[in-house]
């Protein structure tokens, strides 16, 4: 047999057993083992056709067919019947809606931040002393105390012969004699100059010889007493042993008018000068009252005044005030015009804190009760500073408010300590002050 042969054989072997595999396809009713048998039939010849061998097959008996009842199906029924359909509610969403929702916006209010504030309060200050130094103390700078002595005191708190409350005002006469202004006892005092009681006058009123307050005190070269009735707004003249002689003024800001007239002084020729505190200027007035002249007014400029209170009048008739509420001392020629100044609020040598009373010595230096600072200090005409003394206690040569001051003939120098009502008297030496300042 040739190729060609063979492989239509072989063709038509193929085309059988796919038709037989259509027909096992198509008939139900054929079992497994027939179509398996059929296969080996199928490849046998056609390993023989490959090998060029004429095989003749065995006849192959009819099959015998029995019919194989259909199993009832279970599990894919014939009839598969209608389902009941039961309407199930969808379940609510809760992770993710199928409608959202408008959300219902509520104010939640930003929490009060406690580290950090939003707003930052304003910090308290507290004040830290700074420690006192033990290992370098601060220096004090050493004082200049004048070359005084203390002498003799006089005076008790109280209303009995040499007793005083608050005096104010001192003058000394020729003789040497004594006169305080006894403020609140509102009287007048005499006394030698050992301090020995002699006489005293007044009393509270507004009737002749009576006080409301007399403040400064002045005796001129006749012996006549003259005395600055604050409250009363007046001036009074007695004579030596007290007797009134007459008096002059009434309140207001006229002409021989006063408010509150503090100190007074008396020159060679017998003018009488008043410090008119409540108005802030000098009057002067001849022995009889009557008015010559005034100068000043309220004011921080060269000749005006903030309350003058002290006065004093030199050998060559230049008045020297103590402008207490501008803590200086002015001096003016006899017809008020203004010649220098000096002084400034503070502590420091030369200056003050309410200067109050001032004298003079026969040099002219210049003796200003620093009432303040509790103490006296002394100067040269010009101004220049010499000297001081006192501080605010109530042992010998210190003081509680000093106001009034005067020298006698012998310079010894007589401070009316205020608050410890009494009178101090020092004696200074004089050669012991600067040369250069002294004139």
């Amino acid at each position: 047999m040739s190729n060609d042969q063979r492989r239509m054989q072989m063709l038509a072997i193929v085309a059988l057993a796919g038709a037989l595999l259509a027909g096992a396809a198509a008939c139900s009713s054929q079992t497994t083992e027939n179509i398996v048998a059929t296969s080996v039939v199928v490849t046998v010849t056609a390993q023989n056709a490959e090998s060029g061998r004429t095989v003749t097959p065995a006849p192959t008996p009819a099959p015998t067919f029995k019919p194989v009842p259909t199993p009832t199906p279970t599990a894919t029924p014939t009839s598969i019947p209608t389902p009941t359909l039961t309407a199930v509610p969808a379940p609510t969403p809760t992770a993710t809606p199928t409608s959202i929702p408008t959300p219902t916006l509520t104010a939640v209010p930003a929490p009060i931040p406690t580290a950090t504030p939003t707003s930052i309060p304003t910090p308290t200050l507290t004040v830290v002393r700074a420690p006192t130094p033990t290992a370098t103390p601060a220096i004090t700078p050493t004082p200049t105390p004048a070359p005084v002595t203390f002498l003799v005191e006089w005076g008790l708190d109280g209303s009995d012969d040499g007793e005083f409350n608050r005096p104010r005002g001192i003058a000394i006469d020729t003789s040497g004699n004594v006169y305080v202004a006894d403020r609140h006892n509102n009287r007048v005092q005499t006394f030698t100059a050992a301090g020995r009681f002699l006489r005293k006058w007044g009393s509270a009123g507004s009737g002749d010889g009576q006080f409301m307050e007399p403040r400064g005190i002045a005796v001129d070269v006749l012996g006549n007493v003259f005395v600055a009735d604050a409250i009363n707004h007046r001036v009074q003249i007695f004579d030596p042993e007290g007797r009134f002689i007459r008096k002059w003024g009434s309140m207001g800001n006229g002409d021989g008018q006063f408010i509150r007239p503090s100190d007074i002084a008396t020159d060679a020729a017998g003018n009488v000068y008043v410090t008119d505190s409540g108005n802030h200027r000098v009057q002067v007035f001849n022995l009889e009252g009557r008015f010559i002249r005034m100068w000043g007014s309220l004011g921080s400029g060269d000749g005006k005044f903030n309350a003058p209170v002290g006065i004093a009048v030199d050998a060559s008739d230049n008045v020297y005030v103590t402008d207490a509420g501008n803590n200086r001392v002015q001096v003016f020629d006899p017809e008020g015009r203004f010649l220098r100044k000096w002084g400034s609020e503070g502590t420091d040598d030369g200056q003050f804190r309410i200067p109050f009373g001032l004298t003079m010595d026969d040099l002219g230096n210049v003796y200003v009760t620093d009432t303040g600072n509790d103490r006296v200090q002394v100067f040269s005409p010009e101004g220049s500073f010499l000297g001081k003394w006192g501080s605010e206690i109530s042992g010998e040569a210190d003081f509680n408010f000093p106001i009034g001051i005067a020298i006698d003939a012998s310079d010894n120098v007589y401070v009316v300590d205020s608050r410890n009502h009494r009178v101090q008297v020092f004696s200074l030496d004089l050669a012991k002050l600067p040369a250069r300042d002294r004139p």
